[in-house]
């Protein structure tokens, strides 16, 4: 696809006579409830798997190749990259377990081998692998020397892009054992990776007196365009874990002369940010977003915030965020205030965004048997719909796909885009495997980083199969199976894309983080037959 790099190939065979004969067949169909209903027959078209390109006899799986070293991106290469001094012979016995923390630029994977400690350097769209070197002045140091522990731990770690539109990317995150925030970034100037502890353990408790502070997500909040013509900073919530009994806190990332530095900004009781001179008398400071004031607005003694990190709203002039809480089912929005003049964070105001009954009424629709009065929900992988002003949140509890319509008035902002049965009943022409004969798994969904033409591609961790969701019908159609992902990546049953990203509307690279491979999946796109039974428009 005028991507000139080499790859092992896999060819992936489909029916498609069997699309013809669904299509002739859909006169009539049923709603999430199995009525029958009224239908106007049509089609939609969604991925499909590549055939070999004729001319490179490129299939539609496969292990990307570094173009440096010839080698396929997989397990054996990077343990080669990490151990050079090692025989393939020597490594092809030992495991790795890599995980991709964030990206240092557009193209640019940070990877993290959690067996060895190591940082890895990948260019997801030409495949080449490195093994960056770390300096603390003129020494060469390894990542537990940074940090000061035997064996670093990175479980949480999230993607400040540039500001200002570049390609100077930072990651920032947490390491486990020795408690400290971090940033990770290519020096401007040598362009070699640097790690920069901004805060350990001793500076965080000392900020906020929380000696068991412990990193389980972090979102950026969105600043306004006008703050990137100055220096670059980021904002950032901490949501630490459940034995934090104080709230969210606000963290201040910039950049001063090409260092990196970071602090916490507190707040008084009602939510307005306290002069850094007052910061010393901790007992009348308190996080940005403390639980106190969460409680008040949900009516709750309990709350639950911690498992969602939160999703901006794409109205820029409303300058908000959502949270949610799995106790009263209540989406909240946070409107962050600003200076005017300076765009700092002076404050916040708290609000319900969703009516009591929006979510279970909504879920309903296509969930009649769910007992949704007992159910806590968990929304995750929240991204913003192809065309309509609406975003789109997968809720794994009741495997429902949900919209919310940011435009709505209060009381009218949440509804059924797909129902639970569109992904358990998923269109699948590939034939069924062994091990599916058992019954169908649990969805377990991640979601593609961006678009495809007209749909969004998803992989599923519950049946291991690659998936693309239509933002036309709100159907699910099976893409490739793991057999096909697994018979390429030698991981058979047993893969899991942890990153997805289109080149482009035919392209898809993938981090399969089971078997530790750069794979490149080719689309194509087939017609497949539709049924209109009145689903609300958007």
């Amino acid at each position: 696809m005028g991507l000139n790099h080499k790859f092992q190939t896999h060819h992936v065979v489909i029916n498609f006579t069997l699309v013809i004969l669904l299509a002739a067949l859909m006169g009539t169909g049923c709603d999430s409830k199995g009525t029958k209903v009224r239908t106007s027959s049509g089609v939609f078209f969604a991925p499909v798997p590549s055939a070999p390109d004729p001319i490179t006899g490129e299939g539609s799986v496969e292990v990307v190749i570094d173009p440096f070293t010839d080698r396929p991106v997989n397990e054996l290469t990077i343990l080669k990259t990490i151990n050079p001094g090692k025989l393939d012979s020597e490594l092809e016995s030992e495991q790795a377990e890599t995980a991709v923390l964030g990206k240092l630029s557009d193209d640019e994977l940070l990877l993290f081998e959690r067996k060895s400690s190591t940082l890895l350097e990948l260019n997801f769209v030409t495949g080449a692998l490195k093994l960056p070197i770390l300096k603390i002045g003129a020494k060469t140091v390894s990542l537990s020397d940074i940090f000061r522990t035997s064996a670093a731990k990175i479980l949480v770690s999230i993607t400040l892009k540039d500001p200002t539109g570049g390609q100077n990317h930072w990651v920032f995150g947490f390491e486990t054992t020795s408690r400290s925030l971090f940033v990770m970034n290519h020096d401007r100037l040598t362009g070699e990776l640097k790690v920069t502890v901004v805060a350990n353990k001793v500076q965080i408790g000392k900020e906020i007196r929380e000696s068991t502070f412990n990193l389980v997500n972090a979102f950026e909040i969105p600043r306004p365009s006008a703050a990137a013509q100055g220096p670059r900073q980021h904002e950032v919530l901490l949501n630490s874990t459940r034995q934090s009994l104080s709230g969210e806190h606000l963290y201040v990332l910039r950049e001063n002369n090409g260092l990196v530095q970071g602090e916490f900004r507190l707040f008084d009781a009602l939510g307005v940010l306290k002069p850094a001179l007052d910061i010393p008398f901790i007992e009348d400071a308190f996080p940005y977003l403390d639980f106190d004031s969460l409680r008040v607005v949900t009516s709750s003694f309990d709350l639950d915030v911690f498992d969602f990190p939160g999703v901006a709203l794409p109205l820029a002039t409303e300058n908000s965020f959502l949270i949610f809480d799995r106790v009263t089912n209540h989406f909240i929005k946070i409107q962050v205030l600003r200076n005017q003049v300076s765009q700092e964070i002076t404050s916040r105001r708290i609000e319900l965004y969703t009516f009591p009954d929006e979510i279970l009424t909504a879920i309903r629709q296509g969930s009649a048997s769910v007992d949704t009065e007992a159910v806590s929900f968990n929304f995750h992988d929240i991204f913003p719909h192809l065309s309509q002003p609406i975003l789109l949140a997968f809720e794994e509890v009741t495997n429902s796909l949900m919209s919310i319509d940011y435009n709505a008035p209060y009381g009218r902002r949440i509804g059924l885009y797909s129902a639970a049965s569109n992904v358990l009943q998923r269109i699948d022409l590939h034939g069924t495997d062994e091990e599916e004969l058992g019954g169908v798994r649990e969805p377990v969904l991640t979601f593609a980083n961006a678009d495809v033409r007209e749909n969004r591609l998803l992989f599923d961790q519950g049946s291991k199969d690659l998936l693309s969701l239509n933002y036309l019908t709100g159907f699910y159609v099976v893409v490739l199976k793991q057999r096909d992902i697994g018979q390429q990546t030698g991981s058979v049953g047993s893969s899991n894309l942890t990153f997805m990203e289109p080149i482009d509307d035919y392209t898809l690279r993938a981090f399969d983080s089971q078997a530790n491979a750069l794979i490149n999946i080719r689309v194509d796109y087939a017609a497949f037959p539709v049924s209109v039974t009145g689903r609300k428009k958007f």
